[in-house]
Formats: structure tokens, C-alpha cells, sequence
């Protein structure tokens, strides 16, 4: 009977309850897709920065002797957390690991043609071009990479997204807010005198205020399923794409409880359960918010 009043009242005023509805799931699909990209991003930069950040490779005539020199002279630097030794045979295994699809490629490697390296893994990013330099001026080290514009790209582009996604969902929720604000103001003028009755025959504010907000929970709750549907199927349609040029890139798990792991990518179903229900909790308390301002200015 409750669920049929509520409804009832939302149809009387149609445009006012669909532009809430509208507005709330542009809203939670913005923030879906901003939080999500912000939380890869991060997560991406997180496990760049587990990878070796600098690779120094060897010419074939220096001694293993010269090489573990050079890995002690990094190490005393106190600027690096590991220096890993890959040997020729170790680096013709990772060969045979990354083209075991191509076996043509897989037979033209030899121990002999690849080089021995260091793997240096540095304590901050801004150590890398340093490391990488003192690397370079040892007479047997043939070349030096290291992913330093990758890892400060990857931060400039994630603050770029957080900053955006901040002024973007604020800017949202205050049209929001301003929205339900005017619609529980527009109900509450409908009924004045209703109310003024009610009010005169003892009824609190919050009693004539509650049906305004289960109103808003109902319409948060159908926005929050139009932005679920709207997220998962743009999800599921750019799939294809999204595996081909984020190839190699291993699970992304946002938080892990028990058996239950939350991944940002592949993005699951545990992680889009937990976005629904954080939407739905900031939607709950935006329209609550908007209905009790309403109900303190214009209930007397």
C-alpha cells in the first residue's frame, strides 16, 4: 500500500520525478566511469612501479665478475630497494615465456644472443634518470632503460582524472541537489494545506517529511539501476578493445576480503557490487539532504 502511494505521487508529478531520475543516473554513470578510471590508473601505477624500473644490459664479452660489481656500486647507492641479476640462460627462458606463441621467433633465440642484465628497482621514481646515468658510464654496459615517463605520465594523467572528476561530480550533485530540492519544494506547496492540518493536528515535521524522502530513495534506487545497466553494458560492449590494448596486464584487485576479490581489471562483479552500493549510499544521502532543507524552510 506504501509502495503504491509513493508511486501514485511520483506519477502526479512525472517531470519533475523522471528530470531526478535523469540527472542522478548521468550522475552515478559519470561516477562510475571517472572512480573506476582514477582507481585503475592507480593501480596501474602501482604495479608499473613493482616492475623494473631500470634495465641495464650487458655486451656479451663483459665478465659476470664486472656486472656484479656494478650491482654492488648500485645497491650502496641507499636510492634502490632490489637489483636483480637475469643471467643469459634466464633471459632465454622470459624469451621463450613472452613468444610462446610465435615459434618461429622461439627457434632463433639462443643463450648466446641475449644479453645478461640488471633488473634495478628504484625506492622513488625521481631516482630512476639518476641510476639510469650512473649506469651508463660503466664500460661494459651496452644499454639503459628505464620507465620513468611512463610512471610520471601515468600520475600526471591520474591527478589530471581525479581533478576533472572532482569539479565535474561536484558541479553534478549540486544540480542534483537544487533539483530535488525544487521537486520536494513543489510537493510540499501542492499539499499546503494538507499539511498546515496535519501540523495543526500535532503531526512532527519528520512524519510529513518521511513519504518526501522515501520518494527520493525510490528514485535513487531506480537511478542507481539505470547507471548499473548503463556501466555494464558499455563494459561489455568496449571488452574486446579494452583486452586487446591493455594485453599483458595482470589482475588489478582493488581489495580482497576472504576469497572475494574486487578488481578494477578484469572488472568483476564483486567490484560492481561494491560501486552500487557506495552510489547508493552517496544518492541516499544527497536526496535525503535536498528533502530535509526543503521540509526546514517551507514546513513551519
Amino acid at each position: 500500500m506504501m509502495k503504491a502511494g509513493l508511486l501514485g505521487s511520483m506519477r502526479r508529478t512525472p517531470y519533475q520525478t523522471i528530470g531526478v531520475v535523469l540527472s542522478l543516473s548521468i550522475s552515478f554513470t559519470v561516477l562510475f566511469i571517472f572512480v573506476s578510471a582514477i582507481l585503475f590508473l592507480t593501480k596501474l601505477s602501482d604495479y608499473i612501479k613493482t616492475q623494473p624500473q631500470v634495465s641495464v644490459y650487458f655486451s656479451k664479452a663483459t665478465p659476470q665478475s664486472e656486472i656484479f660489481k656494478l650491482r654492488q656500486e648500485l645497491m650502496s647507492t641507499q636510492k634502490v630497494r632490489d637489483v636483480k641479476y637475469i643471467s643469459q640462460e634466464q633471459a632465454l627462458v622470459f624469451y621463450k615465456q613472452i613468444t610462446r606463441n610465435e615459434p618461429i621467433l622461439q627457434e632463433m633465440a639462443t643463450k648466446e644472443s641475449l644479453p645478461a642484465s640488471l633488473e634495478v628497482y628504484a625506492l622513488q621514481p625521481e631516482y630512476l634518470e639518476e641510476l639510469a646515468a650512473y649506469a651508463k658510464k660503466n664500460p661494459g654496459v651496452e644499454s639503459v632503460e628505464f620507465q620513468q615517463d611512463v610512471v610520471n605520465n601515468l600520475i600526471k594523467v591520474t591527478n589530471g582524472i581525479t581533478y576533472g572528476a572532482t569539479l565535474f561530480l561536484t558541479a553534478q550533485f549540486l544540480i542534483v541537489f537544487f533539483l530535488v530540492f525544487m521537486t520536494s519544494t513543489f510537493k510540499i506547496m501542492r499539499r499546503k494545506d494538507e499539511i498546515e492540518i496535519l501540523r495543526l493536528l500535532g503531526a512532527s515535521r519528520m512524519f510529513i517529511t518521511k513519504p518526501l524522502m522515501q520518494e527520493g530513495f525510490l528514485m535513487n534506487l531506480l537511478s542507481v539501476m539505470v547507471s548499473v545497466v548503463l556501466v555494464t553494458s558499455g563494459f561489455l560492449a568496449l571488452s574486446g578493445m579494452l583486452n586487446s590494448f591493455l594485453f599483458g596486464v595482470p589482475n588489478l584487485t582493488l581489495a580482497q576480503i576472504g576469497p572475494v576479490a574486487f578488481n578494477v581489471w578484469p572488472i568483476n562483479i564483486y567490484y560492481l557490487g561494491l560501486m552500487t552500493l557506495v552510489t547508493l549510499i552517496v544518492g541516499n544521502i544527497v536526496t535525503t539532504l535536498a528533502t530535509i532543507f526543503a521540509a526546514s524552510k517551507y514546513i513551519s
